[in-house]
């Protein structure tokens, strides 16, 4: 990722400084990226957008991602648990740091039955009911 990422990042670094333990220079590259696929879609469809209305799009097209990016990660981190590997490599560690705290809440509502946890699937059914709340329209999605 930071191999990717680094042509993109390194030179906002340069001009804007991390604020208060935020990542600053990364957080505003997304934006403009996610902005400028938005502006893509839009174009392709024919629509023009007010500023406004186009950055609230952009801004729930960036909660869209990070929903589906949790959905993919806690997918794969029980699926490692499944294969017993989790604990043992590196992908299930960060795996582990950052669904751990969606799922440790979930876990005190539904508690595991019969050695089952199901808290996963409960956070996958409430990631999923608010990706489909968003109100985006289907060529955003």
């Amino acid at each position: 990722v930071v191999k990717v990422t680094n042509p993109l990042v390194v030179p906002a670094r340069r001009l804007l400084p991390s604020v208060a333990g935020i990542d600053l220079p990364t957080l505003v590259v997304l934006i403009l990226l996610e902005a400028l696929v938005t502006w893509m879609l839009t174009a392709l469809v024919g629509i023009t957008l007010a500023p406004a209305t186009f950055a609230f799009y952009v801004l729930l097209r960036l909660v869209s991602l990070t929903h589906w990016f949790y959905l993919l990660a806690i997918f794969i981190y029980v699926i490692l648990s499944w294969v017993g590997q989790r604990q043992y490599t590196s992908v299930g560690a960060v795996l582990g740091h950052l669904v751990e705290p969606l799922l440790a809440p979930a876990r005190r509502l539904l508690p595991p039955i019969g050695g089952l946890d199901l808290a996963p699937l409960l956070v996958l059914i409430l990631i999923q009911a608010v990706v489909i709340g968003l109100p985006l329209p289907g060529f955003l999605r």
